[in-house]
């Protein structure tokens, strides 16, 4: 039989303390059992529910974590803009199911309940030069270990900019005003060491 071991498991916001280990790794799929550092990656598609006419945007995200008790690091490479500039809100959202689209990503993700912009996924805005972003972010406010992985998540890209939590009605605490989702991914484990910009 398979040896019980404790374990801390957030599910479904139920405390459970102790589980087979076979479980725990069914409900995280997406968490590698070494230590040392992890790599992620998200390719990106367009939303499934956009309108004809409406901008194409293709890309992926790169993270690495060294260790647990490190910063997370994400290099961000998205083409399909116009050539005009342009800033544009990125969060992680609860869901890495795409199956209607951006949509199905549900709300962001906010393990510790707190108003926007202060989730662990609301990145800084990112602009836009001649259709590309091209960005290299450290100390984001994610992990890819432990219960608050982001690891199977989703990431969307909006139309607008992230007002920040400023804009002065409920939505802005919400999700900043950020407009309709443009496009969005699964955050996956990468299948080998990413080659990251310094």
């Amino acid at each position: 039989p398979l040896s019980y071991i404790i374990q801390i498991l957030h599910l479904n916001r139920q405390l459970i303390t102790e589980i087979p280990y076979s479980v725990y790794h069914f409900f995280h799929p997406f968490t590698p059992m070494k230590s040392g550092p992890r790599y992620g990656i998200c390719s990106f598609e367009p939303n499934r529910t956009l309108t004809s006419g409406q901008l194409n945007i293709i890309g992926y995200i790169l993270f690495k974590q060294d260790e647990a008790k490190n910063k997370v690091k994400g290099f961000f490479s998205l083409d399909g803009f116009p050539k005009v500039t342009s800033v544009h809100a990125i969060h992680i959202h609860q869901f890495g199911d795409l199956t209607y689209g951006c949509k199905s990503t549900s709300k962001h993700f906010n393990p510790y309940n707190v108003k926007h912009p202060n989730h662990p996924g609301d990145f800084p805005n990112l602009e836009t030069k001649h259709g590309k972003i091209r960005e290299l972010l450290h100390n984001l406010r994610v992990t890819m270990y432990g219960p608050d992985s982001i690891l199977g998540l989703g990431i969307v890209l909006h139309e607008g900019k992230d007002d920040l939590g400023k804009g002065g009605n409920p939505e802005s605490l919400i999700h900043g005003n950020s407009g309709k989702a443009l496009a969005c991914c699964t955050i996956a484990i990468k299948n080998c060491e990413n080659v990251f910009p310094n």
